[in-house]
């Protein structure tokens, strides 16, 4: 049985954050005999899991059996841990939480926690071995296929300038609300630079752009309705929310698949420039 998640982390990082519930890998010949002693949970989603109640909170075990992807990943081990109910658990490599973070943050899935968590990860990973990126490319595969709705290029709504302002919605104000924002954005690029997949060779004017981007959904959806009911200028935890959330509607609906994993990778440089009171000095 491999451990994973947050309690594989912490045996590894004493800093990251305190583990809530149990996540493993097991093959079925393991879980077998744990359903003969816990109590089990129904599982989501009709997936193949096994949760159980354990100690006051779930263990929830992904079956590696005819699963290609888990039954490599449980060849990445860093280490034992000895529980007195379970036995020896191997430990996820962090590289491997690595990996399994960096594939699920395109994806609305407790997205703020899998954000954090990744780049604390990738802060204290200095790379990622090559057996584990072609892993990485399995991963990233079964996440698409577990959110559908998620996937599409065109995102569940055609609501960002990263699908070229298509369809019948009347885009002046949302252009007009660009130019208000560019300034405190540091630039803006013209529509098909969208088409491109990013790279880091102009990675700042990319920033800027998907900085734009979410300034002009935090104003549209939060802050402008916000001001219009009280008049005023938003405080900085108001502003910093609205943006915060469009952000994640961008990374997990809006944007195209190539541009979520690079906005989420450099999630805090585009956040860090946009500066305290942004919104009311474009609004001016």
């Amino acid at each position: 049985m491999l451990l994973i998640g947050s309690r594989a982390a912490r045996f590894h990082f004493k800093d990251f954050r305190a583990a809530k519930d149990w996540d493993a890998i097991a093959f079925e010949r393991e879980v077998a005999p744990l359903r003969a002693r816990y109590a089990e949970v129904p599982s989501r989603g009709g997936s193949r899991k096994a949760r159980f109640r354990f100690r006051g909170t779930v263990l929830e075990i992904d079956v590696a059996d005819e699963n290609p992807f888990l039954t490599a990943a449980m060849e990445e081990s860093a280490g034992t841990l000895k529980d007195p109910d379970l036995g020896a658990w191997t430990v996820a490599s962090p590289a491997l939480l690595l990996v399994l973070k960096m594939t699920l943050v395109a994806f609305p899935v407790h997205w703020y926690k899998t954000l954090r968590d990744y780049h604390f990860l990738k802060a204290r990973v200095p790379e990622i071995p090559p057996r584990l990126s072609e892993l990485a490319s399995v991963s990233a595969a079964r996440d698409r296929a577990k959110f559908p709705s998620n996937v599409n290029d065109a995102g569940l709504r055609t609501e960002s300038c990263s699908h070229g302002c298509a369809g019948t919605r009347d885009w002046g104000p949302h252009l007009r609300l660009h130019a208000a924002v560019a300034d405190e954005a540091g630039g803006r690029g013209p529509p098909e630079v969208w088409r491109a997949a990013p790279n880091g060779t102009n990675a700042e004017s990319l920033h800027a752009l998907l900085r734009g981007e979410a300034m002009v959904l935090a104003l549209e959806e939060k802050l402008i309705p916000a001001r219009a009911a009280h008049p005023g200028p938003a405080d900085a935890a108001t502003e910093r929310r609205a943006f915060d959330w469009a952000m994640r509607v961008l990374i997990t609906a809006f944007l195209p698949l190539r541009w979520r994993y690079f906005a989420a990778d450099a999630y805090y440089l585009i956040r860090g420039g946009a500066k305290r009171g942004w919104s009311e000095r474009a609004l001016r």
